[in-house]
């Protein structure tokens, strides 16, 4: 949609930012049922469906919504410039794992040859933003399977060189037997909207690579292409972070150390009672499924209002986490909070996480203006709840 408009319709700056700003909203919108289904495929997995292709499938499918969500999502926190980006303690094996499913599958697609090499592991811990990374990685490997005919193959490969102590170049190569670039097509490939048209059969929106290179930038790193005609492209992407054997906890905006996660984190006790807002009577029933798997009881509101109103009824300290979601009628999540921490009863310091479909970077202000606990981005796995809820049980 957005190509056709770039290309048949003279749009202005602030067009384009409306635009982007509209297709973050529908892309907001479009994540919450997408949460439900993500969270529903699970639950099937655990129950019992474990060798079924079909709901592998799925799943596939399904992760792959997502990381094209989150990429539209990305664009309109990108205009923003806020150079704001959180960091996660990554190993190889995460930063790869649900790319890595998504991507075979579209590989096989084409009978294309797919490889991933990993060098010598400097450091366990990379700090790095997850989501970024992976969206980075489905970006390029996704492109190189588009541009490549049936039969050739996709190599990635990830190695770590040693700048000095805690301190290592991480080098993302990804090379393609593909159709390479035309000369006059790699001066705009950072564009917007745009894409290589020799391919006919090719489909996206062209925002890829321009997504791809922010990222990169935001996070200080820098990325070269080497293409030509009929020749195949190899892109390598050189980003300079922070690695470590232990695992810490890193401030978003200073990268100063905050206070270092146990690795024996499953001898923590996970809270016993929970009252849960969400006003998805279907994203209500995943969450209760996971706290129920996890032996914890639920309490239930369905908007802003009602969760303040069971709260303030209920015996002081009868809840041990409070899951809130941001976006409830009535009264918002962030309301709903802020309410709770000016109360004067005894347990007002409860521990609250909140549950939303949007990044983080965008709500960073609303964030910063309460005391939570904790975050799970929509669509969740039981693993995001529970070591969120061990996190807060620390």
């Amino acid at each position: 949609m957005f190509r056709f408009l770039k290309e048949n319709i003279n749009l202005s700056c602030e067009d384009e930012n409306i635009l982007q700003d509209y297709a973050a909203y529908l892309a907001h919108e479009i994540k919450t049922p997408l949460s439900s289904i993500c969270g529903n495929l699970d639950i099937l997995k655990r129950e019992g469906c474990l060798d079924n292709k079909y709901l592998d499938n799925a799943i596939l499918a399904a992760d792959y919504l997502v990381h094209l969500v989150d990429s539209v999502m990305l664009i309109s926190v990108i205009g923003n410039d806020t150079g704001v980006i959180k960091l996660d303690a990554v190993t190889s094996e995460e930063m790869f794992k649900s790319p890595k499913g998504i991507l075979e599958v579209m590989a096989a697609a084409k009978n294309i040859k797919l490889q991933f090499l990993f060098g010598e592991t400097i450091y366990q811990y990379l700090y790095l933003n997850r989501a970024a990374i992976q969206q980075i990685i489905i970006n390029l490997i996704s492109n190189s399977i588009k541009y490549t005919d049936e039969g050739g193959t996709v190599m990635c490969r990830i190695t770590q060189k040693y700048l000095e102590e805690k301190r290592i170049r991480l080098f993302l190569e990804v090379e393609d037997t593909g159709i390479g670039m035309e000369e006059d097509f790699i001066s705009c490939v950072w564009d917007k909207f745009t894409r290589e048209g020799r391919k006919g059969d090719a489909n996206g929106s062209g925002l890829g690579m321009s997504v791809t290179k922010k990222l990169i930038e935001l996070m200080n790193g820098n990325i070269k292409i080497k293409t030509g005609p009929e020749h195949g492209t190899k892109v390598i992407v050189e980003l300079d972070v922070d690695g470590d054997d232990v695992r810490y906890d890193l401030d978003a905006s200073t990268g100063r150390e905050e206070k270092q996660i146990s690795e024996g984190i499953e001898e923590h006790i996970l809270p016993k009672r929970a009252l849960v807002a969400e006003d998805e009577r279907a994203n209500m029933d995943i969450i209760c499924k996971y706290l129920e798997i996890l032996d914890i009881e639920a309490d239930k509101a369905y908007d802003g209002d009602e969760v303040i109103e069971i709260f303030n009824k209920s015996e002081e300290n009868r809840y041990d986490v409070i899951l809130m979601d941001i976006n409830l009628p009535e009264k918002s999540g962030i309301e709903a909070v802020r309410e709770i921490r000016k109360s004067d009863r005894e347990d007002n310091e409860v521990p609250i996480v909140i549950i939303t479909a949007d990044t983080l970077d965008r709500l960073r202000p609303e964030i910063l203006s309460v005391k939570i606990n904790g975050y799970i981005i929509k669509p969740y796995s039981l693993e995001d709840v529970r070591t969120m809820l061990l996190k807060c049980q620390e």
